[in-house]
């Protein structure tokens, strides 16, 4: 009697047993199925984020480009999408073309309406709620120009004769960045635009570098009266050695200095330099000889300038290093000088030699 009651439990007692065995299986399997599995919210740290359009607001079709904020993650995911709200309720998305690391372009897709963004990862994951895009109807467009800075300082000014663009909290366009400006423009009359780059010393502060002028006009299209087109890009290339060099609109005029010898350096806007000594006795010609700039290290918004001179075998004398304000640098050898030359001969003696005191040979900006 008491082991066949032993052996043939009540069902009843058995339901809490068995509620407890589904609630240990049901933590196992949500436990085991989490491992190494991330959501596509938790991948949104490794996705950049937007910053600002330019210009805001656009018409289906229109090219719009995108600064973006780069992800901080040590494993950053590249987005090709970016996707916009229908007036069904859906989405739609358009293709990210990069322009820059921090700069990408995509044209406004047919459906898409006024609302924020959302930017698509290569790897499928996403990151909502980025800045409100206007989609607006063809007559109302954009009107003005994108400045696209790719140089490598800040545009710390924009200047539309004394009316100076850039409002006045703004630090100014980053290397890699777009900015748009409002502005009515002509097909027959450009508009002269100048622009300041800066840098920022480790020191802290600004400090200017130098200063461009460019134009912008509508472009102009035989037989059309009427242009459709009410806004272009301004891009402003990266900076060459020889712009650097103050070889902008013309050539650039340096003087060398050094022991007295009657030295010059001239710099093109194509990247020649001519070095020319004068003769020092009547009947004498001069030397002169040609030579090509390397760029060799130039980073961003940087202290300083690594250049080098190159004839047709390869590289001649130094690397050479030219500070901001880039108005002077030193050598000890700058192509066929070097800072050992003999200046002139002594009367009566054998000529001086200057090995044993030998000075670098300073070149200065004149013009």
């Amino acid at each position: 009697m008491n082991s066949e009651t032993q052996n043939n439990t009540h069902p009843a007692a058995l339901f809490p047993m068995l509620l407890l065995a589904i609630w240990f299986i049901c933590q196992t399997y949500a436990s085991a199925s989490n491992i190494n599995v991330t959501g596509p919210g938790d991948r949104n740290s490794q996705l950049p984020s937007i910053s600002t359009y330019a210009p805001s607001f656009a018409p289906v079709g229109e090219t719009v480009l995108v600064n973006l904020l780069p992800s901080r993650n040590s494993s950053p995911i590249a987005v090709t999408l970016i996707e916009f709200s229908t007036a069904t309720g859906g989405v739609i998305t358009a293709p990210l073309t990069q322009e820059t690391p921090n700069l990408m372009s995509f044209r406004v897709p047919a459906g898409a309406i006024t609302g924020k963004t959302a930017l698509i990862g290569t790897d499928g994951s996403r990151k909502n709620e980025q800045p409100e895009f206007r989609v607006v109807a063809f007559g109302l467009r954009a009107r003005g120009f994108t400045v696209v800075n790719r140089t490598q300082y800040t545009m710390g000014s924009v200047k539309d004769g004394t009316t100076e663009l850039l409002p006045a909290n703004v630090v100014g366009i980053s290397p890699g960045s777009a900015r748009f400006f409002t502005m009515t423009l002509s097909n027959t009359r450009a508009r002269t635009i100048d622009l300041a780059l800066i840098r920022f010393p480790l020191s802290g502060g600004r400090q200017s570098v130098m200063n461009l002028r460019e134009e912008v006009i509508l472009p102009r299209q035989p037989g059309v009266i009427v242009s459709a087109q009410t806004r272009v890009v301004l891009s402003v290339e990266r900076l060459t050695v020889a712009e650097v060099l103050g070889a902008v609109n013309g050539n650039s005029e340096w003087k060398i200095i050094h022991r007295g010898l009657q030295r010059s350096m001239t710099v093109t806007p194509e990247g020649l330099v001519t070095l020319v000594q004068q003769p020092q006795f009547v009947g004498q010609q001069p030397i002169i000889s040609t030579f090509t700039l390397e760029e060799v290290s130039w980073p961003e918004n940087a202290e300083s300038v690594q250049f080098a001179l190159r004839n047709g075998t390869g590289r001649v004398g130094e690397i050479l290093l030219l500070s901001a304000p880039f108005d002077a640098f030193s050598a000890n050898r700058l192509g066929s000088f070097r800072n050992t030359d003999i200046p002139f001969f002594v009367p009566g003696g054998e000529p001086e030699e200057y090995v044993a005191d030998a000075v670098p040979m300073f070149v200065r900006r004149i013009r």
